[in-house]
């Protein structure tokens, strides 16, 4: 499990609020995930207590999680590429970033990402990356030693702590 060290921030969608449990090097704005891998049974959803084992049959596989810096227009055509994959089964979720017209455009801040000259930031996990990220263009910052899976549940331990 990752540990921060003594004097190391937590990471935050500053958009949102909410922290997740990753060094503070990882100020991203754009945050991906494939969910081809999400596994997802509502006869087994039952009430009260979320154990580790039903966070790990939602999220089965071990994907660590990856800081990028990403041109503008290359993730504008991955968003859309994307959106296209809708009702296959396989989704990007994404957050910090939104469409108003069905992925055609891509906003941050009110900026449509693919007509800027900026890099951004974006968390996503090892999957993803290797499909569609490992472009000249493309830095990656860092491969973080957690996997979405636990970074999942060190964000429920510190949201919700034990009584």
């Amino acid at each position: 499990m990752y540990q921060p060290k003594k004097n190391e921030n937590i990471a935050m969608n500053e958009s949102e609020g909410d922290s997740v449990q990753l060094p503070n090097i990882l100020k991203w704005k754009v945050g991906l995930i494939i969910e081809n891998d999400l596994r997802f049974d509502p006869a087994s959803c039952g009430s009260g207590t979320i154990t580790q084992y039903d966070i790990l049959r939602v999220f089965p596989f071990q994907d660590n999680i990856f800081s990028l810096s990403v041109p503008g227009s290359y993730l504008a055509n991955v968003l859309s590429c994307g959106m296209s994959m809708k009702g296959s089964g396989t989704f990007l979720a994404i957050c910090g970033i939104e469409t108003l017209d069905q992925g055609k455009t891509w906003l941050l801040t009110g900026i449509d990402i693919s007509k800027t000259d900026l890099n951004y930031s974006v968390a996503t996990i090892t999957y993803l990356k290797d499909a569609e990220f490992l472009k000249p263009s493309v830095t990656i910052w860092r491969e973080f030693n957690i996997t979405q899976t636990q970074g999942l549940i060190n964000y429920l331990q510190t949201k919700y702590p034990p009584c």
